[in-house]
């Protein structure tokens, strides 16, 4: 019995810290990094092609693509077609 107290005990002083933790969140991270690259690439901040990869890198299969492109231009390039294939 004892052991099942200490067991309980145990996962509440856990998720006690868990809950004052700062939690991960690995998609807006990732989200994040992308967007850093779209930048990082040349597209400002407010600009039409800043605003694409706002709207579609928020889908896991955009990001998905637009990771695997490994020159900025492919990228830029493939954020403009992408923003047109979406809007037809």
């Amino acid at each position: 019995m004892k052991r099942l107290v200490d067991a309980y005990q145990k996962k509440v002083e856990s998720s006690n810290n868990s809950a004052t933790s700062k939690p991960v969140d690995s998609v807006r991270e990732e989200i994040a990094n992308m967007m850093d690259q779209v930048v990082m690439d040349g597209a400002e901040e407010g600009s039409d092609g800043h605003y694409y990869a706002t709207q579609l890198l928020i889908k896991k299969e955009y990001r998905d693509m637009f990771i695997t492109f490994k020159t900025s231009n492919g990228r830029l390039n493939w954020l403009r077609r992408a923003w047109k294939d979406n809007k037809k």
